[in-house]
Order: structure tokens, then sequence, then C-alpha cells
């Protein structure tokens, strides 16, 4: 072993002596560099070195395709509202349908990107303001201040984040930039001068490499460049869709829980409605697990109850069971209340009957919802799920053998339930529908089914509650600002500070 260590020592002790020279050469010249202020620019000559030699890697090595893969891309805010995220799926479009093949990289650059970021606010602005002549001009100056204020941070997050060195980097430095620029660009020049005198043979096949190469760097700066603008456009969208959207408070949205609760802080409200008898309190108690809510078959006008429920996913809920309707009129004021309630729900669960075909009166209730909301584009709609309840009575009734194979239906059960499904979803124009059974006896699918899409709902839920109090922070923080400039205006008229 003894042999075998010195033997290792004696191998690698000249290879040390060989490379020590230049190992100290290394250490010297960085310290020169630094004494004569050069280190930062030496940094950033090493990163556009590797920069080069990467892409130039993936170039030669046919896979120049993968160098703007995984680009980054705009994305919607997940607490905007619905119309903000119909505006902004307009204005990727509109990012799409711009002309980009007369863009370049050069000095006219920055003023087509800044027409382009005009364009964009004001289209922008005219979705919000459809009958203003100057839509663009429909902001006050504290909430443009504050935009402002929002952008510029993102922006010292991303440079600080993303851009090497940009921490040290001060504008003297970009100042002496063009001038080494300029150096290289004429020592260059002199080189290919002189490559042509001493070798021309192998300065033309050098000449048609750096054409090619050149070519297929310009390919990739025009996938960029497209890249580049429509990401810009999509992030001057973005901010334009927060500042005319309503979506920012002067102050740090943080409301108190007596007052409007954040999502965080104030459990999902899950309104349970349905017509009479149709198993609201009994689909409770069975998410509950034990027979909490009072059942009736009769339509009393009691007050709603709420009942805390926890997911398994440990998301603490409130199921509110609302009485019973056996019509909705929009006047009446049963119909308001109901109404009233789903507006300040999250999530609201439909319960309908499998063995009635009078559907008049759900109908008449998921069009109000849908009328309220149209009326009120800055608020978010509640997810709605309907389920489909006492599907033991759908033909044959007496044939009962769960788990149902709804999506490949064998028996004559399977078959008629989904055709069931079908004629109410077309009817109530419904998405989510899930056939249960309530039935002490005949309990189905509430673990298998419903559970999983309460859980899977409970993201879209959680931006219909943010969106909910932020509306209602925004109407008390204008009141709270209107009563503090009140206050200053008679401090001021009274000679006070």
């Amino acid at each position: 072993m003894k042999t075998t260590l010195f033997g290792k020592f004696f191998l690698i002790l000249p290879i040390v002596l060989m490379f020590t020279p230049f190992v100290f050469v290394f250490i010297f010249g960085l310290w020169y560099l630094y004494e004569k202020q050069w280190l930062i620019y030496w940094l950033l000559m090493v990163v556009g070195i590797l920069a080069f030699v990467k892409i130039t890697f993936l170039i030669f090595g046919d896979k120049h395709y993968e160098i703007f893969k995984d680009k980054p891309q705009v994305v919607p805010n997940d607490r905007w509202d619905n119309r903000d995220d119909e505006v902004f799926a307009q204005m990727q479009i509109f990012a799409k349908a711009i002309d980009k093949s007369s863009l370049a990289f050069n000095q006219g650059l920055p003023n087509r990107l800044l027409d382009m970021g005009i364009q964009t606010t004001q289209k922008v602005a005219s979705y919000y303001y459809p009958d203003s002549p100057n839509p663009a001009l429909e902001v006050s100056l504290p909430h443009l201040l504050k935009i402002s204020e929002l952008v510029l941070k993102d922006m010292r997050k991303e440079l600080i984040e993303k851009i090497p060195f940009s921490h040290r980097i001060t504008i003297n430095h970009f100042l002496k930039v063009p001038k080494v620029v300029d150096f290289f660009n004429d020592a260059h020049a002199s080189y290919r001068v002189g490559r042509m005198i001493a070798n021309p043979i192998g300065s033309i096949l050098s000449e048609v490499k750096d054409h090619i190469t050149s070519k297929l760097f310009a390919y990739s700066k025009e996938e960029l460049l497209r890249w580049m603008v429509d990401f810009y456009i999509l992030e001057v969208a973005r901010y334009s869709i927060d500042l005319y959207g309503h979506n920012i408070t002067l102050n740090a949205f943080e409301p108190t829980l007596q007052d409007t609760p954040t999502p965080k802080e104030s459990p999902i409200k899950i309104a349970v409605v349905g017509e009479v008898n149709s198993g609201k309190s009994s689909l409770i108690n069975a998410l509950l697990g034990n027979s909490k809510a009072f059942v009736d078959e009769r339509a009393v006008s009691v007050e709603y109850q709420y009942y805390p429920y926890q997911t398994p996913n440990a998301i603490d809920t409130i199921l509110i069971d609302t009485t019973g309707y056996q019509s909705v009129d929009a006047t009446g004021a049963d119909s308001i209340k109901l109404l009233n309630t789903i507006t300040k729900s999250d999530m609201v669960i439909v319960v309908l009957r499998a063995n009635s075909a009078a559907r008049e009166a759900d109908q008449a209730l998921l069009k109000s919802i849908e009328s309220y909301y149209d009326a009120h584009p800055k608020l978010r709609k509640p997810v709605v799920i309907g389920v489909l309840n006492h599907i033991d009575k759908i033909s044959p009734p007496k044939e009962w053998n769960p788990p149902f194979d709804i999506q490949n239906p064998k028996t004559l059960k399977e078959q008629n339930i989904q055709h069931a499904l079908k004629v109410v979803q077309k009817e109530l124009e419904i998405t989510q529908l899930i056939p249960i059974n309530l039935h002490p006896n005949r309990i189905y699918n509430i673990q298998q089914a419903l559970i999983p899409i309460l859980i899977k709902n409970l993201q879209e839920a959680t931006k219909v509650q943010y969106i909910r109090h932020l509306r209602a922070y925004q109407k008390r923080e204008f009141w709270i600002k209107l009563k503090e400039q009140a206050k200053a205006t008679h401090r001021l008229m009274i000679g006070k500070k």
C-alpha cells in the first residue's frame, strides 16, 4: 500500500510542478486586472465567450432550434376576474398578429417597441372603457404612479436575479463599452486584411464559414426578436390589465379578518342549493360524515345554516345549507336572499333530482347567476358543480349494483344514467355534473367523485374569493382615502400641519 501511495505521489508531483507557474500567472493576472479596474470587463468577456461557445455547439450540432426552447412566457394573473382573462386572451391574439418581419436589432428598435407599448395600452384600455373618446386617460394619477412603482420593482428584481454582475456594473462601465467594441471591430478588420494577404485560400474558406455562421445566428436572432416582442407586448398588457381592470390598491391589500379577510385567513364558502326535497341537507350530512343538517321535505323559511368542513387535503371550508326553492323569482325576497348568498360564496353545488323532468326553477336560478356576473364583470363567477341525485330511481329502479361505469356503459342502468346526465347538461348548460345517490342505505359517489371534484376546484374557488375580497377592500379604501383627504384639507385650511 505504501509503495502505491509513493508511486502516485511521484506521478502527480511533476504535473503539479508543471502547472504551478500558470496558476501563479493567473492569480497575478487577476490582481493586475483588478488594480487597473479591468476585472469587470474580463469577467464579462469570459461570460460572453462561454455563451458564444455554447450557442456555436448547439448550432453546428444541428440543434439550433433548441436555443430558445424554454423561453419564459407571460401568463395571466391567477387573481384576475373573468373579464381580465378575456382581455388577456385578446391581447395574445393581438401580439401574434403584429407584423415582425421588418423588426431588427438596430437603433430604431426602442422607438418601435415604445409605439407597440402605447398601442397595447390603448387597446387594453378600450376594452374597459369602450365608450370613452380617450380610454387610456381613464385612470387616476395615484394609480398610475402605483403601477409604475410595481413595474420598476419587478424590473429591479429581474435585473438582479437574471443579469450577471448587474449589481456591480456602473453607468460608467456602459459608457466605456462602445469604445471597447469599436477597438475590437477595428482590430478584427485589420486581421481579416492581413489574413487575406498572407493566406488567400484559407482566408476565403474562413470568410465562407463566417458567412454561414452569421446566417445561422441571424436565424436565432430573428427567433429571439419575435419572442422578445411578444413577451414585451404581453407584459405591457398584463400591467395595463391590472391598471385599467382595477386590480391594484394604493395600500397593501392586507384587510383584517373581521372586515374582509384574505383567502388564507378565510375558509372557502360553498353554497349548497337546490329545489325542495332535492337532497341538499342529506348531501351536507354525507360530506360531514354525520347527521348535522336538518332534513325536511317542506320548503321552510328559516335562516341558512353554516357547517365547517375540512377537505381531505386539509382546506377549511364552510358548507352553507340554503332553503329549498320551488320557483325562482328575481323580485322575490327568498330569491334575492339566495342570490345574495351565492354571490358571496366561492363555490356552488346545485343539487338536482334525477327522478324529475321539471327543470324550470333550476334553469331560472342558473340564469340569474349568469345575469348577475354579466352585470358585474369585475367579479369572478363562483365555481358551479351540479350533482344529479336519486340515480337509484332511474330505470330500472330495482337494479342497484354500484359502481357504475358511466363512460363505457354496459348495463341498461348505466346507459340510462349516462343519458340522464347528457340531457341535464344540455338543458342547464352545466359543465361539471356528477351522478350521486344520498339514500341512507345507498350512498354513492360522494367519496369516489364529488370530493375529488371539490378538491380539484379549490384553486379556482380561491381566485373567486380573492377577487371578491379585493373588490370589497377597494370600496373601503375609496372611503378611507376620501376621509383622509378631507382631514388633510381641513388641517390645511385652519393652518395646522
